[in-house]
């Protein structure tokens, strides 16, 4: 190869991070994220986003209360993606040693593109379309703002057409 094949090899991710909220578009993503670490030595950041809907929190909520429902969360979103990995064929083994999960609250564009900054991400993952509110018309609202706003590359896992074995736009 060639040192001017090298410079346009795209390099193999570092570190990806994936945004998750229990949508099928983001089951999508979480796959995606899964086969862009395997057979490499990345890291995979799953973050789960609380967007602060419903109801404000109690004001007396303790801390205690708030560190409980963290670790619940948690581990959700642990037991998630610990059953997503062994849904995977046996061929498409993922080291799960390399996946780091965390849970936080806020505008989920914003906590997406933090957590990318901090890592020093090399490819963000995200559906096309999240499960609340009105979707955009091709690319919901999460994902427009991680694409225009994000300081690495970006995927959007958009479902496949099976009749046609492309992703449908």
């Amino acid at each position: 190869m060639t040192k001017a094949e090298r410079s346009r090899k795209p390099r193999e991710p570092q570190h990806v991070v994936v945004g998750l909220d229990y949508s099928d578009d983001s089951e999508r993503a979480l796959y995606a994220a899964f086969e862009a670490i395997r057979g490499n030595q990345a890291t995979l950041h799953v973050l789960a986003v609380a967007e602060g809907e419903g109801p404000p929190l109690p004001p007396d909520l303790t801390e205690e209360a708030k560190r409980r429902f963290l670790e619940e969360t948690h581990a959700t979103l642990d037991r998630y993606v610990a059953e997503r990995l062994e849904a995977l064929p046996s061929t498409e083994t993922v080291d799960r040693a390399r996946i780091r999960t965390s849970v936080d609250f806020g505008d989920p564009a914003e906590r997406l593109l933090a957590l990318a900054d901090s890592v020093d991400a090399d490819l963000l993952v995200v559906g096309p379309r999240g499960k609340t509110g009105m979707d955009r018309l091709l690319v919901g609202s999460v994902a427009d703002q991680v694409l225009r706003r994000a300081h690495c590359s970006v995927l959007i896992a958009r479902q496949r057409d099976a009749s046609a074995g492309r992703s449908v736009h």
